[in-house]
């Protein structure tokens, strides 16, 4: 019977084969074997027959003697000592899981012979520093990945041994307290995400410290570079193949609210106000028509200069359709997608209270727009029939027309700050049961969008209460001391990389 950390190491191995990092794979598979040999030679030894215990304390003796403690030169009885290929000889020297089956009552077929895992632990590591020999093959991996998962299930291992071992040697370390609390997360966060190259390394700098060998100052010198650096953790090769297949959702930020805000600003002659109080203001001395033309025209004016441009040309390429949430009210992906002939639908809800609940859809080769409600948008099966899905979490411009009724009184755009509190109060029928199933079996990624003001939160937060408690991505180097504590709170974890340099590596491997 599997453990829930067994369960989660399957789930993480499973994503790493499918976003092909065979060697990481495989890697986490060898050392979580490793692990699971010696702990149950360690906890069940004395547990067997009297004939077939004493078979195996022998075979450890013969192991010892290679091993003598330099202070008494008698040999050490400890398998923790003992290396993987010396735990395997032993194992099968000692005919050890013919007996463990004896008071067990577990069965232990070998599917793959266990000197092979030994060699295949050889190859993949080095004897010191743990960096890598060559690459493993996707038949390499997927074969360690097959002996694990029935292994495991039979020993219930999970939890990555090397982690651990490096969790507790940090806690009885005199590392300062914040700095120690940073290497834990970091090493949890490896529990689940796996360990490639660059954390190898880390990971021997953090044995070398905890061994004494490298002095606080250098340590700390070195995990500060590490952090600064964080952007190599990004596989930008198997995101691109992900986004190719319509793997990832994608939520896209925008620099555009904060331009329109100064040109607003020097129109109304009110500095120092937030764009949704500013919005508020307008609408309040002139009607929503003067504010929707306001934004209207400075949301155009902007468009040639969007941050997004270049990411929107590099999805127009994608092979399956994608789904996309935008908080801009412009059409430059519909352009984009227009171009490059892509297959789209644009969606947004409509926020007049008479007719919540409903959406309105825009198709790229129909003229009409359509009025829609949850269960029919759900029924109209838009994305398996090959359209890309562009949901205007704000709202659109080319979505409101005055014939529409549910336009008419009200346009579908969130601009104001009661706009905000409406869509706040009718979150939960704001966001299609549509979208939201698709969400619960893709990736989700936050792209330029930042949690500094209460509006950009509750746009993250309609989305994020719509999907499982999987693991969540963005890319943001505008951080601070709270979006940090923000991002981890929410289950988010962010890349400390600007869209621009995101971007150009993802072009890069194009």
């Amino acid at each position: 019977m599997s453990t829930p950390a067994f369960d989660r190491k399957v789930e993480l191995i499973e994503k790493l084969l499918k976003d092909k990092q065979y060697t990481t794979a495989a890697r986490e598979c060898l050392i979580l074997i490793e692990g699971g040999l010696r702990d149950i030679l360690i906890n069940d030894t004395d547990k067997l027959e009297p004939s077939d215990r004493d078979r195996v304390r022998n075979e450890e003796h013969k192991v010892a003697k290679g091993k003598e403690s330099t202070s008494d030169k008698k040999p050490k009885r400890s398998f923790e000592n003992f290396t993987l290929g010396e735990l395997i000889g032993i194992i099968r020297n000692a005919k050890f899981f013919e007996a463990w089956e004896k008071i067990s009552q577990k069965s232990f077929p070998m599917l793959i012979n266990l000197d092979k895992i030994t060699s295949f632990r050889n190859q993949l590591f080095h004897a010191k520093g743990w960096a890598a020999h060559r690459e493993a093959t996707q038949d390499e991996a997927e074969l360690i990945f097959d002996f694990f998962k029935y292994f495991g299930k039979i020993l219930n291992i999970g939890n990555n041994p090397r982690l651990t071992e490096l969790k507790q040697g940090l806690q009885q370390s005199e590392l300062k307290l914040p700095l120690r609390k940073k290497i834990i997360d970091y090493l949890k966060k490896l529990e689940n995400q796996g360990i490639d190259d660059d954390a190898e390394e880390m990971l021997g700098y953090i044995d070398e410290w905890i061994a004494g060998k490298c002095p606080a100052d250098d340590f700390e010198a070195l995990w500060q570079d590490q952090q600064n650096q964080q952007s190599t953790a990004l596989n930008y090769p198997a995101l691109l193949e992900q986004l190719r297949h319509g793997e990832i959702a994608l939520f896209l930020g925008s620099e555009i609210p904060e331009k329109i805000k100064k040109g607003l600003e020097q129109e109304q002659n009110h500095e120092a106000l937030p764009l949704t109080e500013l919005c508020e203001l307008i609408e309040l001395q002139h009607g929503r028509t003067t504010l929707y033309r306001k934004i209207e025209r400075h949301a155009n004016a902007l468009l040639l200069k969007e941050n997004f441009h270049e990411l929107a040309e590099l999805l127009a390429g994608t092979l399956k359709p994608i789904i996309l949430i935008s908080v801009d009210c412009n059409s430059l992906i519909q352009e984009v997608f227009k171009r490059h002939h892509k297959p789209f639908v644009v969606f947004s809800p409509a926020i007049d209270s008479k007719y919540l609940g409903k959406f309105i859809v825009e198709y790229c080769d129909k003229p009409e727009l359509q009025v829609v409600t949850t269960e029919e948008l759900s029924d109209l099966r838009l994305f398996e029939r090959g359209y890309s899905l562009i949901y205007k979490i704000r709202g659109c411009f080319s979505l409101n027309n005055d014939k529409l009724a549910v336009t008419k009184d009200k346009d579908c755009l969130i601009l104001s700050e009661q706009d905000y509190f409406t869509f706040a109060r009718h979150l939960d029928r704001l966001v299609p049961d549509y979208l939201a199933g698709l969400l619960q079996t893709r990736g989700l990624w936050f792209l330029g969008h930042h949690p500094d003001n209460w509006q950009n939160r509750l746009l993250m937060q309609a989305i994020l209460e719509k999907r499982p408690k999987s693991l969540v991505y963005s890319v943001d180097a505008q951080v601070n001391e709270f979006t940090n504590i923000y991002w981890k709170a929410r289950g988010v974890e962010n890349y400390q990389v600007s869209l621009n340099e995101f971007v150009s590596k993802l072009q890069q491997v194009v």
